[in-house]
């Protein structure tokens, strides 16, 4: 994303913003301003940390303002800008400001899509959505859970029975899905 800037507007970014190192485990919060992803992936929660929202890929940023989030990722970075000076670089690239607006609406449709889902599906139906929103790369099962917005007890448990049916699998500790067909059914 910094690459549309010109060079005076991306070196002001990185003067008045924070690059920050995302260690495994940690939580950055954010109340304000935006993120930019300038490597790795930073996976975005709601700000309890209890439910996982999405995630965002290098490139990709985030507006803060008004929607306070946590952030954690695995030596991952990111930029961190306050509004007024995120503002001020918009003003000034006509090409930014459409990425802006894009990525809120797009960031604005994802979080929706998972409120509905949230409201309208049950706990299994849940999980179900959230290991097939991981793909290939399942994550542990405490995300799987906060993704679903379930306690991991619940998730667990799901999870379990799901692979004494050979719905889900174990590769070197790790969760394959087996039969991605049958989590879309249960999702339905």
């Amino acid at each position: 994303m910094l690459d549309l800037l010109p060079p005076n507007l991306r070196r002001h970014l990185l003067q008045v913003g924070a690059v920050k190192e995302l260690q495994a485990g940690e939580l950055v919060e954010v109340r304000s301003g935006y993120v930019i992803v300038l490597g790795g992936e930073v996976w975005v929660f709601d700000i309890s940390g209890d439910l996982l929202l999405g995630y965002l890929k290098e490139g990709e940023f985030l507006v803060a303002e008004g929607f306070p989030v946590r952030l954690a990722g695995r030596g991952a970075r990111v930029l961190l800008v306050g509004a007024s000076d995120f503002r001020l670089v918009v003003e000034r690239s006509p090409e930014l400001m459409w990425r802006v607006v894009n990525s809120a609406l797009n960031w604005a449709r994802k979080v929706t899509e998972l409120a509905v889902r949230l409201a309208k599906l049950k706990a299994r139906a849940r999980i179900a959505a959230a290991i097939l929103d991981f793909g290939e790369q399942l994550p542990s099962i405490s995300l799987i859970a906060k993704r679903a917005g379930v306690t991991r007890e619940t998730a667990s448990r799901v999870i379990n029975r799901w692979i004494r049916a050979g719905i889900l699998g174990r590769d070197k500790g790790k969760l394959v899905i087996l039969k991605p067909e049958r989590l879309r059914q249960i999702v339905k």
